[in-house]
């Protein structure tokens, strides 16, 4: 059982908090596998690796919160979240198996049924939701821990993020041209939020589109995590860009949705459009 690769997970976004985002990619479900784009999140964040079997978190705090406990509290917090949706998938199979909303169930612990809410929204299976719900869970943990003024955690390109200032996100949409080169830009007055990202040509997850990238802005990362995927699989050719962003952009709890495919690409919501520079060393 591998809770935390379901479908919809996401390929890699790039970080540009005050200036920091840097460097090009190779732009391959290799380079997706190695995380290579976690070496360009930028120099804002004060970072640091949870890794647990399948589970795999990039996690950054602001420099004047950081504490040498918090990556064994992060690697708890992730090692407990993953064992509780384990033991609630093993008693209810469709939980990690449906690629479709199921009933939400009162026995559920927070982060599954967290997960079952916003598939419910998202008209997607409970595990399109995972990596979001779990990046949320651990990233609320740390603050409410530690009291950190900035934090980021990131799990397979899905992020939940608290900041105090903007913060550029590029995204990676493997061979498309506009990958890395444009994003969207997030005020502090969205913080707390999810920016999530999922792919039909990048990365090892199930997509039932081929989208390069269909990044979604909520409020909640598990929400966010739904509908990107959602998003994801409505798109297979170019001409299906603005039907998917029109779709989705005006669910209740979007503020964005953007699209890549090929060399064309879409925005619908409340946030402006980044272009990073292509020349940047």
């Amino acid at each position: 059982m591998k809770p935390d690769s379901e479908a919809g997970r996401s390929p890699g976004v790039g970080l540009d908090a005050a200036g920091g985002h840097s460097g090009d990619t190779a732009h391959s479900a290799n380079s997706y596998l190695r995380r290579e784009y976690r070496e360009r999140m930028g120099s804002r964040f004060r970072s640091f690796v949870v890794a647990h079997r399948e589970t795999d978190l990039w996690i950054g705090v602001d420099p004047a919160s950081w504490e040498e406990s918090m990556e064994a509290f992060a690697l708890a917090r992730a090692v407990e979240y993953r064992a509780q949706l384990e033991t609630y998938g093993a008693s209810r199979p469709e939980f990690l198996a449906s690629f479709s909303p199921i009933p939400r169930d009162a026995g559920a612990p927070p982060v599954a049924a967290l997960m079952m809410e916003a598939a419910a929204a998202a008209d997607v299976g409970p595990m399109a939701a995972v990596a979001g719900a779990v990046a949320r869970f651990v990233g609320e943990d740390l603050q409410r821990e530690f009291g950190a003024r900035e934090i980021l955690v990131e799990n397979g390109g899905d992020i939940w993020l608290l900041f105090e200032s903007p913060v550029d996100i590029a995204v990676f949409a493997g061979n498309s041209p506009l990958s890395e080169r444009v994003g969207l830009s997030l005020p502090p007055g969205l913080s707390p939020c999810g920016v999530c990202t999922s792919s039909g040509t990048v990365g090892p997850s199930f997509s039932y589109g081929a989208a390069d990238a269909a990044m979604v802005v909520c409020r909640d990362a598990a929400l966010a995590d739904a509908w990107a995927t959602a998003a994801g699989n409505l798109v297979t050719t170019e001409a299906d860009i603005e039907p998917a962003i029109t779709r989705v952009g005006t669910k209740p709890g979007i503020i964005s949705v953007l699209v890549v495919k090929n060399g064309r690409m879409g925005i619908r919501g409340e946030l402006p459009l980044k272009v990073f520079n292509p020349d940047r060393a």
